[in-house]
């Protein structure tokens, strides 16, 4: 190992250094070392000798790693090991390694010396050309800033998901992904089994590459909250349709890259969020397109409510019933007098005729959707057809299926006579309301034998207007055709974080492998290998909890992280965001109303608790608190009256950590007692530097008759005993979230739901100075945060709603003078993940420098700090010296990779 680290560091003009911590020995290579802070560190271990405790080797790796940290959490690190597995060491940096951005592993085993050598050096360089690449782009963004766009973003900009995940999960193999939305619609692509899709109703839309196992958001170009509805084309699955939810004007969606990117093509106001049909059809006879696919697609488009009608207006709500495109979903046009059809479930055959099912009846229609004629119609029985399916297998593409709230029906000639399938007594018992709803019937195309379905007793209750849904649905199996069936077991605990709920499940099996089926459980996606015996979830990467406001860092231990959630109660972490508990604070299975949540320690968290949405104003906030992580929840409401009017938002204090706010409500004994504080309705941020808070105070006022609610920004200097005001409401009334630059005196607030704005406290820090507010960004802005080492390094995120095609998350380096968007954008040519949609705040970590942000119902991402140049200094002349001296130190090829870069880094030095 010396040899290969001498060789390295020879080439790469490096200084190199061995030691050895609790036994085991390593190297380190440091390169732009400045002030004793290695801006890039790589650690070589020789573990020849190390390997058999691995206990004993991972605590001098975590020693290890911890030490370089220690010295600048912000480098970048590289672990390499000579041992042939490389088993114990990988596990080590996994644990113990932090991000994944700022810390790479290699593996060295196996080699030849100059092998290894080779291989480290070309490793090392590849990184050290994206740093130095990094920086020639931070100098390009000081130079020609623009807010619009993201084409300054770096190479180690990536979004990560921060999905709510314990460790029990984990050691299942579980990487995490908590659900959290009301999933609409599940599907495969009917070719290429590695592709699937799922939409929620308002969290998204995601899709799978790996054949449903992990899952990632899929809405760049997006303008839509969800997807009621995606199916793939059968001639060309690269091109998918989407149909939109939840918004006033969503529309139709075309993707032509499996659903990496999209783009509207018929824009409309839609259903809203539960309109669960199969209403996509594409015509498998119809003339291929140039490149392939189906020219003729059918869309069955209906309207949820009829007061949503009526609010929007008949004129803007447009025609409903069978559109048709004849150039693959490019374009849509209206088939005249299918109005009655609009709320049916939509087929289609491989000779191109369409079905439909509405209400006790079946349609079917051999020229395009202009006549129909019933071929099925038992209404007088009290039969209500609920779903068909279709499927294109060779020897049985004549086959029609029905399933009704009384069984499951067949025809075997395209719906000219149907069958009752399932005896009467060998069909499944009713729900215990008594509801016998059986929905979302699934048909393998492998096994046509092999069929799944519900009995959808939340769904029933809704239709028949029983008032209020049973919640007890089943799920069900059948191998022999549906004659029998026999009830499926779905597992509700294995790799579940927050409780499980009841939806709609919608059913897609795999188009090659028989015993595969996607579903939807709760608010999660499951999957089952066995037929649809046992179904487990498997909803990793899809993230979807919705933070009821601004998370918390705990000021004296960042690695306490505390989240409350609307809908989900909330949760807290003791190592920074790798592991996460649930907290039961409504003691409601479902339908915890928690805003605000702060832990004091690692084992007591305070939030505040709603009886109703928050955005109710008849709902009623209590201060709730765990004393004993979670097993317990204390109600201060029932014991002392602490019911909160105030901003539901919760932070603590720094250097003293029994001091936590709450609303308007203050304790300083670690939440055992609290006190109304006067002068403040609501803590929003407390200086790590100077320890002072600010906040809002909020105090009412008749306008034109009218109760308004109007809010002065606050600041405290004694942990909030006393409030000064710093700007009243004539200035700003209406506060979403403060950040302070304690370097400067600058007070960054959003002023909800529209501008960034910021002032300067006077060089007393006591009151604003003349020159009053600045506006920094116009755009929906509701959450500021500034980084604790650079406070010149600002983000504000902006609450953009549907609106995917538009930037949500920006940074400025410069104390927000100019600003680059951080998400990606479609075509913008960046990588990754488009993580961070419905962005509503924001908060630095103060050790890793990262920037976690929350969203309204996608769950929290994190990205990485900047290159630590920025950290010290800045874009000075000193600092930007050393990439010159690392360039000159790489390998020509290397060197060629990042010429135009660093002419760029030399023009600034010299500007300097």
């Amino acid at each position: 190992m010396n040899a290969i680290i001498k060789l390295t560091a020879h080439k790469l003009g490096a200084k190199h250094d061995a030691i050895t911590i609790g036994g085991v020995s390593y190297y380190t290579l440091t390169f732009g070392a400045a002030n004793g802070k290695p801006d890039f560190a790589v650690v070589c271990i020789d573990t020849a000798d190390n390997c058999g405790d691995s206990a004993h080797f991972k605590a001098a790796v975590k020693d290890m790693l911890g030490s370089i940290r220690t010295a600048n959490p912000l480098a970048s690190i590289v672990v390499a090991d000579c041992t042939a597995s490389g088993k114990v060491v990988s596990a080590a940096v996994t644990e113990y390694g932090g991000d994944g951005a700022k810390v790479y592993y290699v593996s060295l085993g196996g080699v030849s010396d100059k092998q290894a050598t080779d291989k480290l050096t070309d490793f090392i360089a590849s990184r050290l050309t994206d740093t130095i690449s990094d920086i020639a782009k931070l100098v390009l963004q000081t130079q020609n800033p623009d807010p619009n766009e993201s084409a300054c973003w770096l190479s180690t900009d990536y979004w990560k998901a921060v999905p709510m995940v314990n460790q029990e999960m984990l050691d299942n193999g579980y990487t995490g992904g908590e659900g959290c939305q009301w999933p609409s619609w599940i599907e495969y692509d009917p070719v290429d089994g590695n592709y699937a899709y799922m939409g929620t109703d308002v969290g998204g839309v995601y899709r799978s590459t790996d054949g449903g196992v992990n899952w990632e958001p899929s809405t760049l170009g997006l303008n839509t909250d969800g997807g009621v509805c995606i199916s793939a084309d059968p001639k060309n699955s690269a091109r998918v349709i989407l149909i939109g939810s939840n918004d006033i004007s969503t529309g139709v969606f075309l993707s032509t890259d499996h659903g990496e990117t999209w783009n509207r093509q018929y824009a409309t106001r839609l259903s809203r969020a539960h309109d669960w049909r199969a209403q996509i059809a594409f015509d498998v006879t119809s003339e291929p397109l140039t490149g392939g696919g189906c020219s003729v697609v059918y869309w069955m488009r209906n309207l949820e409510k009829q007061e949503y009608i009526d609010r929007v207006g008949a004129d803007k709500v447009g025609k409903i019933g069978l559109f048709k495109s004849t150039d693959g979903g490019e374009t849509w046009g209206y088939v005249e007098g299918t109005e009655p059809y609009a709320s049916g479930w939509l087929q289609i055959d491989v000779y191109g005729s369409l079905y439909v099912a509405v209400g006790g009846k079946i349609y079917k229609s051999t020229d395009g959707g202009s006549e129909w004629t019933v071929i099925f119609d038992q209404t007088d029985s009290g039969v209500i057809v609920n779903s068909l399916c279709i499927i294109r297998t060779k020897g049985y593409e004549n086959n029609v299926y029905a399933m009704t709230n009384k069984g499951l029906f067949l025809s075997c000639d395209s719906g000219s006579n149907f069958t009752k399938i399932t005896a009467d007594a060998d069909m499944p018992a009713p729900s215990p309301r008594g509801y016998t709803f059986f929905t979302y019937l699934a048909v393998s195309p492998v096994n046509p034998k092999l069929m799944s379905m519900q009995n959808d007793a939340l769904t029933a209750s809704w239709i028949a207007a029983n008032g209020t849904a049973d919640y007890s649905t089943s799920f069900y199996f059948s191998t022999d055709g549906g004659k029998t069936w026999t009830e499926s077991y779905m597992d509700k605990t294995t790799n579940v974080w927050a409780p499980w709920g009841v939806r709609q499940r919608i059913l897609s099996y795999h188009p090659t492998e028989e015993n595969i089926i996607l579903t939807l459980g709760g608010d999660s996606i499951y999957r089952s290998t066995d037929g649809g015996k046992t179904y487990t979830m498997s909803s990793q990467g899809y993230t979807g909890i919705l933070v009821g406001n601004k998370c918390s860092f705990n000021l004296n231990d960042p690695n306490l992280i505390a989240v409350s959630s609307q809908d989900y109660n909330g949760g807290y972490s003791v190592d920074g965001g790798k592991t996460w508990k649930y907290i039961n604070f409504s003691g409601l299975n479902w339908g915890g109303f928690t805003y605000g949540a702060y832990a004091l320690n690692d084992k007591t968290v305070v939030a505040g608790l709603s009886s109703e949405w928050a955005t109710d104003s008849k709902a009623k906030q209590i201060i709730v608190a765990t004393f004993d992580g979670g097993e317990t929840i204390e109600r201060y409401a029932h014991v002392g009256g602490y019911g909160i009017t105030g901003d539901l938002i919760a932070t603590g204090a720094k250097g003293d950590s029994d001091i936590a706010f709450m609303g308007e409500w203050r304790t300083t004994d670690g939440a055992k007692s609290w006190q109304r504080m006067d002068g403040c309705t609501g803590v929003y941020t407390c200086d790590p530097v100077t320890g002072w808070l600010f906040g809002v105070n909020a105090h009412p006022d008749e306008v034109d008759g009218n109760t308004v609610i109007y809010k002065d920004i606050v600041m405290s200097k004694d942990d909030g005993a006393t409030w000064s005001v710093l700007c009243d409401s004539t200035k700003c009334s209406r506060i979403s979230d403060i950040a302070y630059n304690s370097q400067n005196g600058t007070v960054y607030f959003n002023e909800w739901s529209w501008e960034l704005c910021s002032f300067k406290l006077d060089e007393k820090r006591e009151k604003m100075t003349d020159d009053g507010i600045k506006v920094l960004m116009h755009r929906w802005n509701c959450g500021v945060s500034v980084d604790t080492v650079n406070p010149d390094i600002v983000y504000t995120v902006c609450y953009t709603n549907q609106e995917h095609d538009m930037q949500n998350v920006y940074r400025s380096i410069d104390g927000g003078e100019h600003w680059t968007g951080l998400c990606r954008m479609k075509g913008d040519g960046r990588k990754g993940v488009d993580g961070a949609n419905y962005a509503r705040g924001c908060i630095v970590n103060p050790v890793t420098h990262e920037l976690l942000v929350h969203t309204q119902h996608a769950g929290l991402w994190r990205i990485s700090g900047l290159p630590s140049v920025m950290y010290d200094g800045g874009l000075n002349s000193a600092n930007l010296k050393k990439y010159v001296t690392i360039y000159d130190a790489l390998p020509q090829d290397c060197r060629d990779k990042v010429s135009d870069d660093i002419a760029i880094i030399k023009s600034a030095v010299a500007e300097h």
